[in-house]
C-alpha cells in the first residue's frame, strides 16, 4: 500500500485479478454502456482494453489503482512512449504526440509518459479519490518523468474540468474520425509538493 485515507487506499497493481476488476470497471463506464445524460453528467471511456494489453502496460510501468475495503473502485493506466504499439487504437494519438511542441521544444524532447484512461466507481465519485490517483502517479513518476501527457474527448466536460483543476494544461486540440480531442500536459515542475504524504 502506498498510502491511503479513511477506508480507501492507492496502490500499484498486484495481482491479474485486479487487472480484471480494472476491466470490469472499465467496461461499465465505456461511452456505448452509457446514456447520452450520464455521459455528460459523469463522463465516460472510449477505449476498450484486453487483459493481455493490460498485462504488457504493467509490466512496463506501474499500473495505479484505488481500493476501499478491497474492493477496487479506481485506476489510472499509464503508458510510456515505448509502449505505443501495444493499444492500436492509440497509435494516432502519439502520432499527434510526435508533431507537437511544449515550451518551444518537440514533446520527445521530455521525458514523459502518458495517462492512458482514468476512472473512478460511481459510488465514489466527488470524494477525491480521481485526485489521490494522480497524485500516486505524481510520487510514483515525477522522480524518472517530467510531463504526464493525457488525451481527453472534447464531449467528455467533466473529466476536461476535472483535469484542469489539477493543474492539466491543453496544449493542442484536434480531430480525428471518432471525435475531438484536447492533448493535455501536467509537468510535474509546475506541481506543488505532493500533499498526501
Amino acid at each position: 500500500m502506498l498510502f491511503s485515507t479513511k477506508n480507501i487506499y492507492f496502490d500499484m497493481v498486484k495481482s491479474d485479478a485486479e487487472l480484471q476488476q480494472i476491466l470490469t470497471l472499465q467496461t461499465a463506464n465505456l461511452k456505448y454502456q452509457l446514456s447520452e445524460t450520464t455521459q455528460q453528467s459523469q463522463g465516460f471511456l472510449t477505449v476498450q482494453h484486453t487483459l493481455a494489453q493490460l498485462l504488457a502496460l504493467n509490466q512496463d510501468l506501474p499500473q495505479i489503482i484505488a481500493k476501499a475495503d478491497q474492493q477496487l473502485i479506481g485506476y489510472a493506466l499509464a503508458m510510456s512512449a515505448d509502449s505505443k504499439g501495444r493499444v492500436p487504437e492509440l497509435q494516432s494519438m502519439f502520432d499527434v504526440f510526435d508533431a507537437l511542441q511544449y515550451q518551444g521544444k518537440p514533446l520527445s524532447a521530455y521525458g514523459y509518459y502518458v495517462m492512458g484512461q482514468i476512472c473512478v466507481h460511481a459510488d465514489y465519485r466527488g470524494k477525491g479519490i480521481f485526485r489521490g490517483l494522480y497524485e500516486t502517479h505524481k510520487t510514483l513518476f515525477s522522480h524518472n518523468f517530467e510531463l504526464c501527457i493525457t488525451e481527453i474527448s472534447s464531449s467528455n466536460e467533466r473529466s476536461i474540468r476535472a483535469h484542469a483543476q489539477l493543474g492539466f494544461e491543453t496544449i493542442h486540440t484536434y480531430n480525428d474520425e471518432l471525435d475531438e480531442w484536447h492533448i493535455a500536459i501536467w509537468d510535474f515542475a509546475k506541481q506543488p509538493k505532493n500533499e498526501w504524504l
